[in-house]
């Protein structure tokens, strides 16, 4: 059986930025650890990897990537990258190429970041709510959640 290819969900991408509300969630915790973040629809996918690091309390010692679509194991989804894993030979999207609002518009759409290939904690993210868009307004921010995360290199969830 040939493997196949990814099905790319990006559209266009928005002729005026709004604000998206999102509820990011790390998959498999329980309680709930999650976080809303209200982030421009414009930042591209390497910006809301930092967002997302600093709401959480992540550090940035792991390799990490996005992938769009319903399921986060889906093998037809088009996977995102970080710099690191182009350097080592991955030939998926260059998460630098690409803007949010290429992959969610509508509210419901999903979205999923996988921090640390060896703990694999897996952050599910939906789109919530759009809202307008100012100038004074921030690019990003957190504006809420549940639960302290863990440390990098904890052991992924099974160990949290």
């Amino acid at each position: 059986m040939a493997d196949m290819k990814p099905l790319s969900r990006r559209g266009p991408r928005r002729k005026r930025p709004v604000t998206f509300r999102l509820h990011a969630s790390i998959v498999g915790t329980e309680p709930p650890l999650f976080r809303w973040l209200e982030v421009s629809s414009e930042l591209f996918l390497n910006d809301l990897h930092e967002v997302i690091g600093a709401s959480f309390g992540w550090v940035d010692r792991a390799s990490h990537e996005f992938r769009c679509g319903p399921a986060f194991d889906d093998p037809t989804m088009e996977r995102y990258i970080c710099p690191e894993a182009v350097e080592d030979g991955d030939t998926a999207v260059p998460e630098e190429q690409v803007r949010l609002d290429e992959l969610i518009t509508t509210p419901g759409d999903t979205l999923f970041y996988l921090y640390d290939f060896a703990d694999l904690w897996v952050h599910h993210m939906v789109l919530d709510e759009i809202k307008p868009r100012t100038a004074k307004m921030p690019r990003a921010r957190c504006a809420g959640g549940m639960r302290d995360c863990p440390v990098d290199v904890y052991g992924g969830v099974a160990k949290y």
